[in-house]
């Protein structure tokens, strides 16, 4: 029993110790902790917002545009693309039948004609038209031809005519030699070549005035050419005429002589020189403009030579200068430019 005393007794005093340890604890737990306003606010409050992120510093203009040029637009896709066609482009086959089957009225049969449709094979293709030329035209290759022939056959008298004429264009011997007599066969050469003369100059003014924007038909190429071939031979029967008559009034008969020798010399030779640009004029158009330069430089160098050598038979004193310029303006300058003036009436008027 005592054994069993001094065994309990020491349990009180244990376990009064440990709930002496375990009070304070006990308290801490049982006690209700107060909440104050400020934790009642930090827990009401609403999140923070995370500070804004610092701007990207702005691009320049220059820059943007570099970019935008660099990128390009943005691209359609399919599907955009032919949402847009369907929408833009949508054919009205009702209205497409109704003009085609609409009947016509008060139409004429090439109308309906044009709307018959028609293999390419039963049409064919439409023809371009052969360009025509002054050169393709038979009349004006027998004229040419016609005066060559001539010019041929009488060659063997053309010889010595062509030594004679050299002489006479710039010689001033006054008295004639009794061996300068021209014969039959060598007057009809001198008229041939003014005929030559004739034809070549016409053949070259009908040139000349297609490049100046006349309205000459190919068609009526040798009318027309006929028209300025007989205007050059009528203006070459009016030189002869007044050089004639202004020669014997002030050089007397000699002048006279002296002054048609050098007018038919220039003239003969000049016909044979005008051979070349006259054809080329003719036959061949895109060397037209240069054929007509060339004659005309031809023409007017002739008339130097002719009018130096008038000039050397009508000077004598300061006075006989007046009418030496009196006869340039009636007769070198007035009549050229009646003959450009008609050759312009005959070609659009008759």
């Amino acid at each position: 029993m005592q054994q069993t005393d001094s065994i309990s007794s020491p349990l009180p005093q244990v376990i009064e110790h440990q709930a002496e340890a375990l009070q304070p604890t006990v308290t801490e737990v049982s006690q209700p902790s107060t909440v104050t306003a400020a934790d009642t606010m930090a827990h009401t409050a609403p999140p923070k917002i995370a500070a804004a992120p610092k701007p990207v510093q702005q691009l320049d203009s220059l820059e943007l545009l570099a970019q935008q040029r660099l990128v390009g637009p943005k691209p359609l896709s399919q599907a955009d693309s032919i949402a847009l066609a369907s929408k833009s482009f949508v054919p009205d086959i009702t209205k497409a039948r109704e003009i085609v089957y609409t009947p016509i009225e008060d139409e004429d049969e090439e109308a309906e004609a044009e709307l018959t449709p028609s293999a390419s094979w039963e049409t064919g293709l439409e023809g371009i038209p052969r360009p025509v030329y002054v050169g393709d035209n038979s009349g004006v290759l027998a004229v040419i031809a016609g005066i060559f022939i001539l010019m041929m056959l009488s060659y063997r008298h053309c010889r010595r005519l062509f030594m004679v004429m050299v002489q006479e264009l710039w010689g001033m011997r006054h008295r004639a030699n009794v061996f300068d007599e021209h014969t039959s066969n060598e007057s009809r050469v001198v008229a041939l070549m003014a005929l030559q003369w004739c034809i070549c100059t016409g053949l070259l003014l009908y040139s000349g005035l297609t490049l100046a924007g006349c309205s000459l038909l190919p068609g009526n190429a040798f009318v027309d050419t006929g028209k300025l071939i007989g205007l050059m031979a009528v203006y070459y029967l009016f030189q002869l005429a007044a050089y004639n008559t202004v020669g014997y009034t002030f050089a007397g008969n000699t002048g006279r002589r002296l002054w048609l020798q050098g007018f038919t010399a220039s003239q003969s030779l000049l016909g044979f020189a005008l051979i070349v640009p006259a054809l080329v004029a003719i036959f061949y158009p895109n060397a037209a403009e240069i054929a007509v330069i060339v004659g005309t430089s031809l023409y007017f160098l002739a008339r130097i030579v002719f009018i130096a050598k008038g000039f050397r038979i009508f000077y004598t004193n300061f006075g006989s200068l007046l009418y030496f310029i009196l006869y340039l303006c009636t007769l070198e300058i007035v009549p050229v430019i009646f003959v450009y003036i008609f050759a312009l009436f005959l070609v659009n008027s008759l």
